[in-house]
């Protein structure tokens, strides 16, 4: 039998820490032109210096190690293009950037090895013994590994309020002198800016399709086009959401990200009442926000009746985090976002 499940513990996160490094003593002495000494100040002040307590990730030097760390660590991977972002685990990224150098530098390999009718994120495994067992992919595999880790630990800093910092995926691969990007948080982003604080961003100009329809797809399961919606899994979502009220999720230890589940998922209204759906009305409504303003989120959750239940055990499902707005609805209506999910395989 495998272990236990390990649960992360419910004390608080601690992301400064404050430490004694020195005392200053201060005197000074009160007097007057003609007259003794009449007063004395004698000052000691502790100096204190601020440390930070983030751990940033490093790359393993066993080539097994190396592998089931990229499949423990994920990655959100924004499309410029289509102004969509997608929360994957970082192997997939990885795998991709192993393809793009060994064909860039033209390297010879059997290009099946690297090709999973069943994903990638099923087969870790078969990619231990893969890059084990063949020269060219484990050196790719390594370099691109460490040269990630290395670029990332770079920045102190993944987002604020305003902003979130991350590096191109084509900048990596080259591994060239670059700065790093920033996207601002704003058009829909502050609904998943929270998740970037603690998951890397990598930015490319065009990823091809990440997502696929699924026979229980009642709709169009991808976001509509420059809407900066974030796709998560219900699988990957499951390891950053540990502690369930109902349907309020947060993270045991970790203050300000909580995220509650409105509306009901996998269903399109607009199919449900006879309707034709143009692949964009629904998502309206189907869309989540982590730390919803306390407002917000009492008008939505007294707008919105029967809502259905939600289980992140589904391995099948994804979520959209954004915000939309069409000039289709009334004016109140699309100032406001629901929730809702896709399907894919």
């Amino acid at each position: 039998m495998p272990p236990n499940h390990i649960p992360r513990s419910c004390l608080p996160q601690t992301k400064d820490l404050y430490s004694r490094s020195g005392i200053d003593i201060q005197g000074a002495i009160q007097i007057a032109p003609g007259m003794l000494p009449i007063g004395a100040i004698l000052g000691v002040t502790q100096k204190l210096e601020l440390f930070g307590t983030r751990c940033r990730y490093t790359s393993e030097e066993d080539m097994c190690g190396i592998v089931d760390q990229l499949y423990s660590k994920q990655v959100i991977l924004y499309d410029d293009s289509a102004k969509t972002a997608y929360l994957c685990r970082l192997i997939n990224l990885i795998v991709s950037l192993v393809r793009a150098y060994l064909r860039d530098n033209g390297y010879e390999y059997d290009t099946k090895l690297l090709n999973f009718e069943t994903g990638v994120e099923h087969n870790q495994a078969n990619i231990r013994r893969v890059v084990t067992e063949q020269t060219d992919l484990c050196r790719a595999f390594k370099e691109l590994t460490k040269r990630y880790a290395k670029i990332n630990a770079v920045l102190r800093q993944r987002n604020t309020k305003s902003v979130i910092f991350g590096f191109e995926a084509v900048d990596i691969l080259k591994g060239h002198d670059f700065y790093a990007r920033k996207l601002s948080v704003t058009n829909g982003v502050e609904a998943w800016n929270a998740l970037a604080e603690l998951t890397d961003v990598v930015f490319c100009g065009g990823y091809g399709d990440v997502i696929l329809s699924s026979d229980r797809a009642q709709c169009s399961v991808k976001p509509p086009h420059g809407c900066n919606v974030l796709i998560c899994p219900l699988a990957l979502l499951r390891e950053h959401f540990d502690d369930v009220d109902g349907k309020c999720f947060k993270q045991r230890g970790r203050q300000s990200f909580v995220w509650t589940w409105t509306g009901r998922p996998f269903e399109c209204r607009m199919l449900k009442g006879g309707r034709g759906c143009d692949g964009r009305e629904c998502w309206v409504d189907h869309l989540q926000c982590i730390n919803r303003p306390c407002r917000m989120m009492k008008k939505v959750l007294k707008n919105q009746h029967n809502m259905q239940s939600v289980s992140l055990d589904n391995a099948d499902g994804a979520i959209g985090f954004g915000k939309l707005r069409t000039g289709s609805r009334s004016k109140n209506d699309a100032k406001s976002s629901g929730s809702g999910s896709v399907q894919v395989n």
